[in-house]
């Protein structure tokens, strides 16, 4: 089996065409403009599903020249076989044919389709993240060459896995031979790339971007850490469904505007046969599985496994179902459930008045009218990208390190509160019941009521960081500044900031140093914040210290610190602890490193960070 180790992935060696200089251009001529967005075709699911349902569909993502080869400001797609030891012929996105047609048509035999696939969605997913937190998402990785590329490789290797690696700073995509015994909707024993998988595209392109934003996410140093990694990245693949529309407005029609429904009523008959019991004789008789909720469909069936490789909601509310699950993909489900188990409420709740006038035009009948269709598609696609939205901006409001599911509910709740207030469609009380109903409690507070699960105001004594500056028409400007400025103020006072061993130690009478060849201050960046309020600028600053977990583990390593969220003018607004003091904290990774010492992980690389290709490895 392939590992991260075993991928080798030369350095692409692609020809520079040298061309004479051009001639000088008149003065009066108009520069050229070019267009804002680029149109490209792509599955809106996989190639399983044909041509059905929009499943040829058009995306639009921001403009960039890519001239020669897929390689714009973040991302580089570098078609390279390591399997076959080749390189396939790039993609051509600027010529005549691909701009005017949008792109290459959606083809399984042809790379080119295939390295448009992989740029496309993941772009969308970058550029969904980057409306959500207000900011661009910059990558950089630790090598000499390409260092701000995110590289992507839809062929990377012959085996049923796909995966981001940090070491590599890729995306990495395999291919495989279906199931000769059981291959669902597939041919048996024919190839199935996963790059052709929107779901899979978007849920490895998440993965790169939470370790973007958030580092320590990839240090397991408890269960939910490798189970939140997995269940964000399966949260943002899938909400992107609700934004297909001719798929959600089919799927209201046949369920009857329910939504959440994991059978449809198939489209030529009701799936029991006729009036005396006879069989299905027909697939236009056949029931249905709802596709909004299924994630990478033709994978898990081209595995043998009948179903999807994951679901939106796999089993009903089980406030104990925590204590069982232990692997990532299936602690992660529970988190996942979660979520849309809110979503799915607050749109049932949204629209239940359409719902009703609906079925009550049609006798009671389940058969929506098209139009009434329509509005519900629109209505679950505004409200999926709220709760899409609200997910990524709770990013900003989670601990830097530790992360545990009660904690991103309490960032949830924090992050939409700091927005809007009010809370018209009670969103809020939505998720906090979701969340209860599947067991997730956060630690710290004395209930579940809104109030009590937003994060603390900073403790008194912590420092203003009156450094910070901010350039609105170029946000990124000022990061070294502004992380700099930051590290002096950490300094001045460690236990303000999450960063003190001592647990005797106040703001006040704490007298520990950070020695300067630490570097405890990740990222700040600057987020413009708007919702029911006038746009406001606040500066969010991830701060870590890492040491060595206890004298019996030193190659262990315990992390604490804080995420600080100032105010324009540098005033710390709100500060999320995760302390290096937290005895319990310590207490329960200890035991976690005593248990790894008999059955130690196997996603867990000698360096203690988790290594995805061993948890997507046949997924």
């Amino acid at each position: 089996m392939s590992t991260v180790t075993d991928v080798h992935l030369p350095e692409p060696h692609l020809p520079i065409a040298i061309t004479p200089s051009p001639a000088p251009q008149p003065a009066e001529e108009i520069e050229r403009e070019h267009p804002k967005y680029r149109a490209l075709r792509v599955y809106a699911f996989d190639p399983s599903r044909g041509r059905r349902l929009g499943n040829y569909m058009t995306v639009r993502v921001k403009w960039e020249t890519l001239e020669n080869e897929l390689r714009g400001k973040q991302l580089h797609v570098i078609d390279y076989d390591a399997t076959n030891k080749r390189y396939y012929k790039s993609a051509k996105l600027n010529s005549e044919s691909a701009l005017i047609e949008g792109g290459y048509e959606p083809s399984e035999s042809d790379p080119r389709f295939h390295q448009q696939m992989v740029y496309a969605v993941a772009m969308q997913t970058i550029d969904i993240f980057e409306k959500a937190l207000g900011r661009d998402i910059v990558y950089s990785f630790n090598r000499q060459e390409d260092a701000n590329h995110l590289r992507v490789f839809p062929h990377a290797m012959s085996e049923p896995n796909a995966y981001y690696s940090r070491e590599l700073g890729a995306l990495l995509f395999g291919y495989f031979k279906a199931s000769l015994d059981d291959a669902g909707s597939g041919l048996p024993g024919g190839t199935v790339f996963n790059c052709l998988s929107h779901d899979i595209v978007a849920h490895e392109t998440t993965h790169s971007i939470i370790d973007t934003l958030r580092s320590s996410f990839m240090e397991p140093s408890n269960p939910d850490v490798p189970a939140f990694h997995e269940a964000f990245a399966d949260i943002v693949a899938l909400f992107q469904h609700f934004s297909f529309e001719d798929v959600v407005r089919d799927t209201l029609r046949r369920s009857g505007g329910i939504l959440h429904r994991f059978n449809l009523t198939p489209r030529g008959g009701n799936g029991k046969g006729d009036s005396e019991g006879n069989k299905i004789f027909i697939v236009g008789e056949m029931p249905e599985g709802n596709p909004l909720l299924d994630l990478a469909r033709q994978f898990g069936e081209s595995m043998g496994r009948r179903s999807a490789l994951r679901s939106a909601l796999g089993v009903p509310p089980d406030p104990h179902a925590l204590d069982k699950a232990t692997e990532p993909h299936e602690r992660g489900a529970v988190l996942v459930a979660a979520v849309f188990d809110a979503f799915f409420s607050a749109f049932m709740e949204r629209s239940a008045d359409l719902i009703r006038l609906a079925r009550a035009s049609s006798g009671g009948s389940d058969d929506i009218h098209p139009d009434v269709a329509a509005r519900l598609a629109k209505e679950a696609a505004r409200t999926a990208q709220h709760f899409c939205t609200m997910c990524i901006r709770a990013i900003d409001y989670c601990p830097p390190v530790d992360i545990t599911f009660g904690e991103f509910l309490r960032a949830l709740i924090t992050a939409d509160t700091m927005l809007y207030a009010s809370d018209e469609h009670d969103y809020r009380e939505t998720l906090i019941a979701a969340f209860r109903a599947r067991g997730i409690y956060p630690d710290g507070v004395v209930s579940l009521a809104e109030e009590s699960l937003l994060w603390d105001k900073p403790m008194a004594g912590t420092p203003v960081c009156p450094g910070l500056k901010f350039n609105l028409l170029e946000p990124d400007h000022h990061l070294e500044n502004n992380r700099k400025e930051l590290e002096a103020t950490v300094r001045t006072n460690p236990f303000c900031f999450g960063l003190c061993e001592d647990d005797s130690h106040s703001c006040s009478t704490c007298t520990c140093k950070v020695s300067e060849d630490e570097r405890v201050v990740k990222s700040v960046n600057t987020v413009i914040r708007g919702g029911e309020q006038r746009p406001k600028v606040e500066f969010v600053g991830e701060i870590v210290r890492t040491v060595a977990l206890d004298k019996d583990h030193p190659e262990e390593k315990f992390s604490g610190g804080s995420t600080v969220v100032f105010d324009s003018a540098g005033h710390p607004i709100m500060v999320v602890y995760k302390k290096l003091s937290s005895r319990w904290r310590r207490e329960n990774q200890v035991k976690r490193a005593q248990a790894a010492m008999v059955a130690a992980p196997t996603y867990v690389d000698s360096s203690r960070q988790m290594r995805l290709s061993s948890i997507h490895r046949g997924c």
